[in-house]
C-alpha cells in the first residue's frame, strides 16, 4: 500500500517503531478520511506500535472522521499507541478526533486552537426532511457522546458548547479535559483574527515544519484550490464539493450551449431548404402565369408563336410592362380580320422605320415605358405589325 499521509520515523528500530501522520486539510474534500483511517490500520501489519497524529484542519465529513476514530479506537485495544497533537487549528471533526485518543496522549502547541460545534447538513433548514433531521439529532448525540467520554464533561455542558459553537485556546481546551498537554513553542506563527480558518490552517502547517518538504504538497493543494476557486467564480475557501458541483454546472452550460448551437446549425440548414424550395415555387409559378400570358396573346394573334420564348422571358422578368406591351398589340381573330379597329395612325411607316420605332422601345426602362404616351403606343403598335 502506497503511504499518503505517514511518514516513518524510526523504521530501523524493530521494537519501538513510530509513524507521524498528518491530517491536514478539510476531511472529505482535501483528502478522503477514508483512505486515511486505512492507511493508519495498514501500519499496524508494518509493525507500527506508536502513531502520532499531526492535526492542522478545519474540520469535514462526519462520516469519514467516524471512521477514523474508530480505527484510533481499534488499534489502541490491540496495544497501539496513537498520540494525537494539533500544531494550528482543529476544528469541527477535526477537533473531536484530537480530543478523541486516549487521556495523556493529546497534545497541543500553546498557539494552537480548538472548536467544537453542532453538525449540520448544507441548504435551507427548513426544508429538510424528517428522516434527515432524526439522523442529525443522531448524529449530533454521537459526537456529544465521544466528546464527554474523552473529557470528562457530562453531556448538557457538551451540548451547550457544541451548540453555541465554541473555540478553545490551548489553555482553554486544557481546562475542559479536551487536550492533555501543551508544547510551549518560542516562536509562533503570525496569526489574526481578521484570517479566516483556512488561512490559519495554511499558516500553521508552513510553519510547524522546518523543512517543509513533507507538508509542502498540502500548501500547494491548497494554493491550487484557491487558484481554482477564483477561476470557478467561488469564495476562495469553497470546498472540494462545491468546486466539483461549480465544474458539473459548467459543463451542464456548456453541453446546452453545444445543443442549442447544433439546434441552430440544423435550424439554419432546413430554412435554407425551405428558401430554395420556396424560390423553385415561386420561379415555377411565374413561368406558368408568363406562359399562360404570352399563350393569349398568341391565340389572339397578337405575337407569332416563333418569338413565344422571348416573350415568356421577358413576361417573368417583367410581367406589369410585359402585359402592357401585349396589351398595346392589335387582337386578330384565327382568319387574320382585325377584332379592333386600329387606332388613329395616318401616316405610312416603312419596316426600317417601324424596326428603329421597336429598337428604341426596347431600349426603354420599365418607368419610361410607364411615361409612355397612347400616341406612342400606336406608332408602336403598327411597327409590330409591319414587322410580323
Amino acid at each position: 500500500m502506497r503511504l499518503s499521509f505517514t511518514d516513518i520515523i524510526n523504521s530501523q528500530d524493530t521494537e519501538q517503531k513510530t509513524a507521524k501522520m498528518r491530517l491536514y486539510g478539510q476531511i472529505g474534500y482535501d483528502f478522503d478520511g477514508n483512505s486515511f483511517a486505512k492507511e493508519m490500520l495498514y501500519l499496524k501489519d508494518q509493525g507500527v506500535n506508536k502513531i502520532i497524529i499531526v492535526i492542522n484542519s478545519v474540520g469535514g465529513n462526519v462520516p469519514q472522521g467516524f471512521s477514523i476514530i474508530n480505527a484510533m479506537h481499534e488499534l489502541e485495544e490491540e496495544g497501539i499507541k496513537i498520540k494525537t497533537l494539533n500544531i494550528g487549528v482543529a476544528f469541527s471533526m477535526a477537533g473531536i478526533i484530537l480530543a478523541a485518543a486516549k487521556r495523556g496522549q493529546r497534545d497541543a502547541l500553546d498557539y494552537a486552537n480548538q472548536m467544537i460545534h453542532d453538525p449540520s447538513f448544507s441548504g435551507d433548514p427548513e426544508n429538510i426532511p424528517e428522516s434527515k433531521k432524526e439522523m442529525l439529532q443522531k448524529t449530533k448525540e454521537s459526537l456529544r457522546t465521544i466528546l464527554s467520554n474523552s473529557s470528562g464533561l457530562n453531556i448538557e455542558i457538551i451540548a451547550s458548547m457544541m451548540e453555541k459553537e465554541t473555540t478553545l485556546n490551548a489553555k482553554e481546551a486544557k481546562k475542559n479535559g479536551l487536550i492533555d498537554n501543551i508544547i510551549n513553542t518560542s516562536i509562533k506563527p503570525k496569526l489574526s483574527a481578521e484570517m479566516s480558518n483556512y488561512s490559519q490552517m495554511v499558516a500553521c502547517a508552513s510553519f510547524y515544519d522546518n523543512k517543509k518538504d513533507s507538508n509542502k504538497h498540502i500548501i500547494n493543494a491548497n494554493k491550487k484550490a484557491m487558484e481554482l476557486n477564483n477561476l470557478l467564480g467561488l469564495n476562495v475557501e469553497a470546498s472540494e464539493s462545491a468546486q466539483i458541483e461549480a465544474v458539473k454546472a459548467l459543463k451542464e452550460k456548456s453541453q446546452k450551449a453545444l445543443e442549442m448551437e447544433n439546434k441552430a446549425i440544423a435550424l439554419k440548414s432546413e430554412y435554407s431548404a425551405l428558401e430554395k424550395k420556396y424560390t423553385e415555387i415561386e420561379e415555377k409559378l411565374a413561368r406558368s402565369e408568363a406562359e399562360k400570358m404570352v399563350n393569349t396573346a398568341i391565340e389572339n394573334g397578337q405575337i407569332k408563336a416563333d418569338t413565344k420564348e422571348l416573350w415568356i422571358t421577358n413576361a417573368v422578368n417583367d410581367p406589369t410592362t410585359t402585359q402592357k406591351m401585349l396589351n398595346s398589340f392589335e387582337v386578330v381573330n384565327l382568319n387574320g380580320a382585325r377584332k379592333n379597329e386600329q387606332k388613329s395612325g395616318d401616316a405610312e411607316m416603312t419596316i426600317k422605320e417601324a424596326k428603329e420605332v421597336i429598337a428604341t422601345f426596347q431600349a426603354l426602362s420599365s418607368e419610361e415605358m410607364d411615361n409612355m404616351t397612347e400616341l406612342e403606343y400606336l406608332k408602336l403598335d403598327k411597327a409590330f405589325d409591319l414587322t410580323r
